[in-house]
This record gives structure tokens, C-alpha cells and sequence, in this order.
């Protein structure tokens, strides 16, 4: 079924017709049908003697391939379609081959026939429904959504569109008898569409799990970011004990916003074996008499010399491969050319008259390893050290500077000093590697004090010269981390010294230390009377009340900023209400923010206040009411963090002294509810519900 991307937008059309490749379905395997396979035909070669090297190959588009032969001969790539073997007797090789039989056991998989044949934990809509959470088995998305999208996946066959719900839901399950012990190959096509865009964001991309029998096969499958680009996602699965196979298909986006998406073609099909045979019949009819040097080691990039012994006349063709890997010829009798690698050298002689032989000499490279020079590089003037040379495989003898032949060597340089280490082979191979040892005296330099506010992280960089670094505080600090590191990040929680050594050697080092001061962050605090505004007295008195703070800065709604801790303020009446912010902060930056709403009052108004300190000497701060106008009926009701109730009463004049069962509740975030009906509409009952702090 081809899926087309259509668009009400000329300009949308023009814009997204280069992506036409990829908004087509592509199937994920080729299949056969029936389940067979050719090798070739049974071939009859003539050669004089030793061995030929023979073509296999099998049709393409099968899942895995594999070749065996009758006597063991060498096949290059036995899980290949194409590759070769080298035989010097009649041969059989065997080929099988995996393929995906075309039935589809999934009934109804490509929805043709409508809503029948699966099951989904999604509603099934209908007109006039709400999509949220649905789907439907239609041959246009717009179907599904017909307030007039700008873009809208069409097709000419039917597909399911899915509304995605709210939690992770299986949208798709359907049963299928299967054979135990019998590979199936599982696949299906889906994509995502916004009707808005041909882009998908992330956030509205479907994240589909696919499983059989309540167990998942392969990893999430997330479509791309185009509308209507179908992917396909396929697995093969191995029924096992089972005779049935139950397929869920589940969503686990749980995105409100978007998350439209389409899957069609839920295919469930056999694996079946097609096996083969091809054999080679080989006939020597010529004789020869011709012999190749054994087998040999020599040092990478030395040249060899290679000759047929018995001198038999003929025509010669030998093949190498060169230093980049490249196969090369050459057809004089002697070959003679520098080799680099491991390899086997074939000699083809030829006599004419279709009598013709293939001979080989194995010409292993003895690997030159690499040196690795380990021991303390960087020493105080007087100190010795240790040198050691390795290697990464292989014996080697080594030798220092022309002189020393151990791997280990011990110096006392007095300047700075080069040395050279040469590791040989058995096979007389050398390699060779250098390092120097430099003269140091360690150096270790921090920053000067510090102060942070509390919480906060600083960065303690050492300037100096070391092999290593050992850090250590007073009085412990338990975040200290990376103690061997230049540079660490600290985070103390009280006035700590922080002490690091620069260490070339136990004997040589340097130490410096640096304290870190710590400082409270202040806790904002806005004292303030009356609590609301009216015409009768618009001027409210501040006092910033914070802890720790040495300075405050105020900022009021209505464009005015004071620096002072206290003052008073003349408001405009004729606003609803008025934002008030405290900045308290000490000299050393360190800062916390409060902040208030302040309520005008009207003929009908209800407000309260939204932070209480049942310790404040002010009893208008210390305890908590709702303010509100003549009532006819009135309930207040207070409920904790967790939805309790701690306090309800019925007199608008009444305030709580945040006590619950006479003992004070914690501090937190409480709600409020009043319910209410003014004097003069007593029947229009009002409800209205906030949050206020309790402090201390």
C-alpha cells in the first residue's frame, strides 16, 4: 500500500514534494515464493595440478545465508551470498538459505476490511466522539480530524489513526497460530503527522513497544519527525514451545499535545529453509614438476625472494598484496618485493593447452609492537627513578641506549635526560621508542580566601608543577571529591581550610592552602500593616523583617523602588491589587526574594493573606482569616499538604492560630476554600479556593 503526503497549501505542496522518496513505504525484506534456492549448476574443471579457486554464489535477498563443503575445503565467506572457496578435488558445497514466506498469518493486517480482526484498549470513534484516546480504521487522517488541517495523510487503502491517550495503553492486539520451533518474522509500518505542520516535534513522536506472548521484541520504535513518512519496523521472533502468538503493539507517549500517529500493515510471517547443492568435479590432465620455497617469517617491510626450485618452463603469474593493501602482479619467474602484512603468495603456472596450476607460499610478517615507557618521568634534582619498557604482545629483548638489555632500568639524572629503548623479536626484528626524564622542583600555588553564600559551589585551581596532587580540609568536608586532581569543586556548609600538596615524590613537594568562608543566605521576610487597601486608608507601613539581610530592595507594582528596610506607601485605589517584592541580601551578594499581594478594597470583595507567622508579636501576621463583605451564609475550610482538614468554622470573623489538635502544624503550604453568598444575592452561592504559607 503507497501512502501519498498531501497539503491544502499550494506553497505547503511545493515545499515538502523533495521528500517523496522518504514518505513512501519501503517493505523490510525481499521475499520468495515458494521457499527455494539455486547453488548453480554442477561445473566439471580441468587442471594440472594443486589447487583453483571457484565462484559461489546464491540468489540475493535472503535473511542469512550458509555454505559447507563435502571435505572441509576453505570458503572465504560462508554466511555470504557471493564469495569463493579453493578446492583441489571434486567438491560438493552445500547452500542454505533463510527466507520470509509471502502469507501474512495476521488477519485483516492491512485493515481492508475495516475494525475487525484485533482488539485495543483504545474507544473505536465515531462522529461527533472525542479523538482523545481513540482511533479509527480510515484512508485519510483527515477523517479523524476534520477541523480543517492544513495537513493530512492520505492513501489509497485503509489504515488504523490513532489519538494517543494518556497513559501508556496497548492499541493493537491480535492472535495468531504459529508452529513450535519455528522462526516468524514480525513487521509493521507507522508514522507520526501534525496537522498543523509537515514537522513532528519530539515530544509529539509515538514511542511504540512491540511485543509477543507479553514479552518485547526489539527496542522502541520511534517514527521520524515528517508527517506521513512511514518507517517499518521488523524482528524476527522463535515460537519455541508456543502454538500461538499474541501481538501488542503499546504506546508509551503520553503526551496531551499532539502524539497522531498511523500504523498499517502488521505482518506475521514464516521463516522458512531453502537448501542446495552445487558440486565441482576436478580432472587433472597435466603434469608437472614444479616446487615453491617453505613457508616463511620475516620483519615487516623486508623483501623476499621467491622462485619456482625445479626451474619447469612456463608462463608465470604471481599476486601479492602491496603496503596499502592492493593487489598486485607480476609475471617475471623470480618475484622479489618488500611485504608488509601476512599473506599468502600464489604462483600461477601455465603450460597452454588448458593445462594450467596454482601453487602458494604462507609469508607471515613478524609485527614490530609498540613501546610503552612507564615509571616517573618528572624527578627532583638528586632522586632516582625506575624506567620500565613493555611491549603489547610477544617475547622481546630490550635495549637501553646501546647498553643496558633489561626491560627495567633505574637512573639518577642531574639534568634533564633522553633515553632510547630498542625492542627486538626472535625474529631479529627491532623496534624503537624514547622518552625523557626532566629535572623538577614542585611548585603549589592557590587563591586567595573566599567567601560563598551557602549552598554554593566554588572552583579551587592550583598553579604548580607535580606528578600528583593530594587535597585534605579542616574540618572535614565530605564533598570534597577528586583528591588527586589540579583543579576541584567544593561545596562546604561551614569555614573550612582546604590544603594541597604538589607532589613530585614522597621526599619532594610544595603545599599551599586557601579557606573557604561560608556565608547564611538571608530568608526574605515582608512585615506590613494594615493587610488590604481601601479608600479610607490607602497608606500601608513595610518593615523588612529577614533574617540575616544587611540590605533590602524593595519593588513595588506600581513602577516605585525603595532601598530602605522600612517605609510607608500611598497606593492608587482605583487598581484591583498591588505585587510588592523584597530583595534582602548581604554585603557579599548573597540574597533571598519575598513577596506579597496587596487587595483593594470594593462594595464586594474577599481576599487573604498568603503567608502567616503564628511567632510574630503582630497579631495580624500571626494568625490566619479570609477578609470578606457582609455575608449571608459562609464556610472557611483549611486542608494540609496531603488533603486533610486542620480547620473549619463558620464565622467570617473568626482567625486560625495554625494549631491542629492545640499543637502548631509544621511549616508549608496550606489551602484554603471559602464558600459564601453575599448579603445582597443570598441565593448566588460563590466558591473560591488559595494557598497561603505558615512560617516561623
Amino acid at each position: 500500500m503507497i501512502r501519498k503526503y498531501s497539503a491544502t497549501l499550494l506553497l505547503l505542496i511545493m515545499t515538502i514534494s523533495c521528500f517523496a522518496e522518504t514518505l513512501s513505504k519501503n517493505p523490510p525484506v525481499k521475499e520468495t515464493q515458494p521457499c527455494s534456492i539455486s547453488a548453480g549448476n554442477d561445473t566439471t574443471i580441468r587442471i594440472s595440478q594443486g589447487s583453483i579457486t571457484i565462484s559461489l554464489n546464491a540468489p540475493d535477498g535472503a535473511l542469512s545465508y550458509n555454505w559447507t563443503s563435502s571435505n572441509g575445503s576453505f570458503i572465504a565467506e560462508p554466511d555470504s551470498a557471493h564469495t569463493y572457496a579453493i578446492i583441489s578435488e571434486t567438491t560438493s558445497f552445500y547452500l542454505t538459505a533463510n527466507y520470509v514466506d509471502s502469507t501474512n498469518l495476521v488477519y485483516n493486517g492491512d485493515f481492508e476490511l475495516g475494525n475487525v480482526g484485533f482488539t485495543s484498549a483504545l474507544n473505536h470513534y465515531e462522529d461527533g466522539d472525542n479523538h482523545f484516546g481513540a482511533y479509527i480504521i480510515a484512508d485519510s487522517s483527515i477523517d479523524f480530524f476534520p477541523a480543517s488541517p492544513s495537513v493530512s495523510c492520505e492513501g489509497d487503502g485503509l489504515f488504523m489513526c490513532i489519538d494517543g491517550a494518556r497513559s501508556p495503553t496497548y492499541i493493537y492486539l491480535s492472535t495468531v497460530n504459529v508452529e513450535p520451533n519455528t522462526d516468524y518474522m514480525f513487521s509493521v509500518q507507522s508514522t507520526n503527522f501534525n496537522h498543523a505542520s509537515s514537522f513532528v516535534p519530539n515530544s509529539q513522536l509515538s514511542i511504540l513497544q512491540f511485543s509477543v506472548n507479553n514479552v518485547a521484541i526489539g527496542n522502541n520504535f520511534v517514527n521520524s519527525n515528517y508527517s506521513c513518512d512511514w518507517k517499518t519496523f521488523f524482528e524476527i521472533w522463535n515460537s519455541g514451545t508456543n502454538s500461538n502468538a499474541a501481538i501488542r503493539i503499546l504506546n508509551n507517549n503520553t503526551a496531551a499535545s499532539g502524539n497522531d500517529f498511523a500504523i498499517d500493515n502488521v505482518m506475521f510471517r514464516k521463516v522458512c529453509n531453502a537448501t542446495d547443492t552445487i558440486t565441482f568435479y576436478i580432472i587433472h590432465p597435466c603434469n608437472w614438476d614444479v616446487e615453491l620455497p617453505n613457508d616463511i617469517t620475516i620483519c615487516k617491510g623486508d623483501s623476499i625472494k621467491l622462485y619456482n626450485m625445479k626451474r619447469d618452463s612456463c608462463n608465470y603469474q604471481w599476486q601479492y598484496t602491496d603496503e596499502y593493501g592492493n593487489s598486485q602482479y607480476a609475471f617475471n619467474d623470480t618475484l622479489s618485493v618488500p611485504i608488509y602484512a601476512s599473506q599468502r603468495i600464489s604462483l600461477l603456472l601455465n603450460k597452454g593447452n588448458g593445462c594450467d596450476t596454482m601453487l602458494y607460499v604462507n609469508v607471515f610478517v613478524d609485527e614490530l609492537p609498540p613501546i610503552s615507557i612507564t615509571g616517573n618521568k618528572i624527578v627532583c634534582y638528586g632522586d632516582s627513578t625506575t624506567l620500565t619498557a613493555n611491549v603489547a604482545y610477544g617475547d622481546c629483548i630490550f635495549v637501553w641506549n646501546d647498553s643496558d638489555t633489561a626491560s627495567t632500568i633505574t637512573i639518577r639524572p642531574t639534568a634533564d635526560t633522553t633515553l632510547n629503548v630498542t625492542a627486538i623479536t626472535p625474529y631479529g626484528c627491532k623496534t624503537t621508542s624514547q622518552t625523557t626524564v626532566s629535572i623538577q622542583s614542585p611548585r603549589a600555588t592557590l587563591p586567595n580566601d573566599i567567601i560563598i553564600c551557602q549552598g554554593d559551589t566554588t572552583i579551587l585551581p592550583v598553579i604548580g608543577i607535580a606528578n600528583r596532587y593530594e587535597w585534605s580540609s579542616v574540618p572535614y568536608d565530605s564533598t570534597l571529591t577528586l583528591l588527586n586532581d589540579s583543579t576541584i569543586s567544593v561545596s562546604p556548609n561551614q569555614d573550612t581550610r582546604y590544603n594541597v600538596r604538589a607532589i613530585i615524590n614522597d621526599s619532594c613537594f610544595d603545599e599551599d592552602d586557601v579557606m573557604v568562608r561560608v556565608e547564611e543566605i538571608p530568608v526574605a521576610r515582608i512585615s506590613y500593616s494594615p493587610l488590604s487597601i481601601d479608600q479610607e486608608n490607602p497608606i500601608v507601613e513595610f518593615e523588612d523583617s529577614s533574617l540575616y539581610g544587611t540590605n533590602s530592595l524593595w519593588e513595588i507594582s506600581d513602577g516605585t523602588t525603595y532601598s530602605q528596610p522600612a517605609f510607608s506607601h500611598t497606593f492608587d485605589i482605583n487598581n484591583d491589587e498591588y505585587n510588592v517584592s523584597l530583595i534582602s541580601s548581604t554585603a557579599n551578594g548573597c540574597a533571598d526574594t519575598a513577596s506579597i499581594t496587596l487587595n483593594v478594597m470594593s462594595n464586594h470583595y474577599i481576599f487573604a493573606p498568603n503567608a502567616v507567622c503564628p511567632t510574630e508579636k503582630n497579631p495580624l501576621n500571626a494568625a490566619f482569616r479570609v477578609f470578606i463583605t457582609g455575608t449571608s451564609e459562609f464556610e472557611l475550610t483549611i486542608y494540609n499538604r496531603y488533603g486533610q482538614v486542620v480547620w473549619r468554622t463558620n464565622d467570617k470573623n473568626a482567625a486560625w492560630d495554625c494549631k491542629y489538635n492545640n499543637l502548631y502544624v509544621p511549616s508549608g503550604t496550606y489551602v484554603w476554600r471559602a464558600i459564601y453568598s453575599f448579603e445582597d444575592s443570598p441565593g448566588a452561592q460563590q466558591q473560591k479556593t488559595s494557598s497561603f504559607v505558615v512560617y516561623y
